[in-house]
């Protein structure tokens, strides 16, 4: 008898959660990125972040800050011009997130991926309400526009 939450996350589990990454990462190569494609990219940076914060993963090099530092480049390129093409780094650093992102779900547990859902929703809700603090990076998306708000 498994213990509910303990197994790791199967294969199609995995898939299903980089689907949504796979498809955003190859729509910003393309310049075709939507809202819908950097909400997925958000998302597994927030995912990210929070299993860091709970020591399930590590981030010793500080990969995520330079992932999550090339995605605003870009995202603020395109509110100054409205291009949607991304540059070299900007386009490795996706897929450096994509690799990132399909390694640590291959690794974690149901119970992990839940906990550190969980704590997104919460720091989100945090962040709505009480405004960003250090270290927080706000990006509204509405359409094709982007906001941009800092600590």
């Amino acid at each position: 008898m498994a213990i509910q939450g303990a197994a790791k996350l199967d294969i199609t589990d995995v898939l299903k959660f980089v689907a949504p990454l796979d498809a955003a990462v190859e729509a910003a190569r393309q310049a075709k990125a939507t809202k819908e494609h950097w909400q997925s990219v958000f998302n597994a940076i927030n995912l990210i972040e929070e299993l860091v914060r709970k020591k399930v993963a590590q981030d010793e090099d500080g990969a995520i800050e330079g992932i999550q530092q090339a995605v605003i480049s870009a995202l603020d390129r395109l509110k100054q011009t409205g291009s949607k093409t991304l540059k070299a780094q900007e386009i490795n650093a996706l897929m450096d997130l994509l690799g990132v992102y399909s390694d640590l779900l291959s690794g974690i547990t149901h119970s992990e991926l839940f906990e550190a859902e969980i704590g997104v929703r919460r720091r989100l809700a945090r962040v709505l309400s009480e405004g960003p603090r250090k270290g927080d990076v706000v990006m509204k998306v509405t359409g094709d526009r982007y906001e941009r708000k800092d600590d």
